[in-house]
């Protein structure tokens, strides 16, 4: 038995002994762990008669700090008047080979809904089509097992490189950034009225101007694009877009 005592203490030191740049066998080399990867993530753009603002939303996409190998676009325009569609179509030729995935919905007929009177109107048509396009791009999101699901409108600037880790960072089912306008209004609202329109309260400016800082909740009133749920929040509790009275952050 004096060689079986023996040879564990001969093995652990033989392992001890060995240069952390080579493996046990002279022919193996020892590698770094590789790091981790972030989240990902697929931004939905569902864009009408966008034209005039395009080039700026787009270029806005392209300086997120976010590896691009680890987004993916879905990518939806129709009822246009405009150039929409072919300016999203060169731009997504451009761009595809960076991101991971790139799905390409337009639709070049009809030109506008039957129940509109100007492109601007948002009908009961057009409410019921880009719900219906935000649910697929959510059902994508979750087919693709993407961690990180975005919405964004068209005509909203992203001007913070650094938004989509901010977000990320609050850890909520879902979050959305306030946008800036020239005017009092935004994409939050602190309180409505029971027939669903807006309704001020002394506490929405001093959140609009910047006065009070941090991430707040809305419990009373509706929350517009862009925001950021996380898949997996979403799909463990079973929402989708049309889901009322989510918990929202800023």
């Amino acid at each position: 038995m004096p060689g079986l005592a023996w040879l564990p203490a001969a093995v652990l030191l033989l392992l001890s002994g060995c240069s952390p740049a080579r493996g046990y066998f002279a022919e193996e080399r020892w590698s770094p762990e590789s790091e981790l990867l972030a989240p990902r993530i697929l931004v939905a753009l569902i864009c009408r008669n966008s034209e005039h603002s395009l080039p700026y939303f787009l270029g806005n996409i392209e300086r997120l700090n976010y590896p691009k190998d680890r987004m993916a676009l879905w990518v939806a325009t129709d009822h246009n008047k405009d150039n929409t569609t072919v300016i999203l179509r060169d731009w997504l030729v451009k761009m595809q080979n960076l991101y991971h995935y790139v799905e390409w919905r337009p639709k070049e007929e009809p030109r506008g809904y039957r129940d509109e009177d100007g492109p601007k109107q948002w009908t009961d048509l057009r409410y019921e089509h880009v719900m219906k396009l935000r649910q697929a791009a959510l059902v994508s999101a979750r087919e693709m097992w993407a961690d990180y699901f975005m919405l964004a409108d068209c005509d909203n600037l992203l001007t913070n490189p650094d938004m989509l880790w901010k977000l990320m960072g609050e850890n909520k089912t879902i979050i959305a950034p306030m946008l800036e306008s020239r005017a009092a209004y935004s994409n939050f609202w602190c309180a409505m009225t029971s027939q669903g329109y807006y309704k001020r309260t002394p506490a929405y400016l001093p959140i609009r101007k910047h006065v009070r800082k941090g991430l707040f909740c809305s419990s009373n009133g509706p929350l517009h694009l862009p925001d950021r749920p996380q898949e997996r929040g979403v799909q463990a509790a079973g929402l989708s877009p049309a889901t009322p009275r989510i918990q929202l952050g800023f």
